[in-house]
């Protein structure tokens, strides 16, 4: 669906589930709508007044600490058994909003909705899912603390088209040397190019960084994006298909942390790929999600 103004409460009608009242966050521009359409991402800078991000980093960091120590049963109920260490910290950083009202308010917020449906120029929306984005600084261990190969978001999840997006909030200040997201620009128009976990080299060992180890090209056709300064509250917005990455954080001192929500088409359809996500909720092969966890934000 085509929208050219910036829309409004008035000429824009409000899906009656989606929670209001988030009046700091702001509206995203037709600027920066024409930017992402040509690039796959955008920088929104201010998207969320700093008071709102310091309450974001408030609820995220309580979420992380109540998993990490086994307060919040999260991750045994979405991986019930897992051993590795790195699949449960990875886990435990998805779907903070199953354990937060706050959180889960804020992703089902009109605001981000209507921002998310400006940018991918599609109405219904439904929320996927939503992360945190913790990067220890440097020395520290963990599943985030290395650098995050390049990669597309939308090879690694069930769904049957590439019609959706993330939105990831600086919820502290985050310095470019601390690992801000990337990006190849314009890579949106690529097919997806393969799940970042199966990118590997000749040899069958893992490719280090990722799609660009196995598709060299990809940097002589496209340019990286800067490594921009976050200030808290500032966003970059990116399509699924977009190719990113994030190098590992230098800083001694400071982690990162980043909070996501991921919108999609609402029309979009299960088709039935693994994903501790979407796994045992009763989803139907080929049908939309159409499930509680999964509600309709913007109609």
């Amino acid at each position: 669906m085509s929208e050219t103004s910036v829309a409004t409460r008035s000429n824009v009608r409000k899906f009656a589930g989606a929670p209001a009242g988030f009046t700091q966050i702001r509206q995203v521009t037709d600027d920066e709508v024409a930017f992402f359409e040509k690039n796959g991402w955008v920088k929104l800078e201010g998207l969320l007044a700093p008071a709102l991000a310091g309450e974001l980093l408030k609820h995220i960091k309580a979420v992380i600490g109540a998993r990490a120590s086994g307060k919040d049963r999260y991750v045994d109920q979405r991986a019930p058994g897992t051993t590795d260490k790195n699949i449960a910290e990875y886990v435990a950083s998805t779907n903070l909003r199953e354990s937060d009202t706050f959180l889960d308010e804020m992703a089902r917020s009109y605001e981000m909705a209507e921002a998310s449906a400006r940018l991918i120029k599609t109405r219904p929306l439904r929320l996927f899912a939503d992360s945190v984005f913790h990067k220890p600084a440097r020395g520290g261990e963990g599943f985030f603390s290395r650098a995050t190969p390049w990669h597309q978001d939308y090879p690694a999840t069930p769904l049957d088209r590439a019609n959706d997006l993330q939105i990831w909030v600086a919820a502290d200040e985050i310095t470019p040397e601390m690992g801000c997201l990337q990006y190849l620009s314009g890579s949106h128009k690529l097919p997806p190019m393969g799940k970042g976990s199966a990118m590997r080299l000749g040899d069958g060992s893992r490719a280090p960084n990722g799609a660009t180890d196995v598709y060299p090209w990809l940097l002589d056709e496209f340019e990286i994006s800067p490594a921009f300064h976050m200030k808290p509250g500032d966003a970059l917005a990116h399509h699924s298909l977009t190719m990113h990455y994030s190098q590992e954080n230098m800083s001694a001192t400071h982690d990162r942390w980043a909070w996501g929500s991921r919108r999609m088409d609402a029309r979009i359809a299960y088709n039935g790929a693994p994903n501790h996500r979407t796994d045992d909720r009763g989803l139907v092969l080929d049908m939309p999600f159409d499930h509680p966890d999964f509600p309709i934000v913007i109609d």
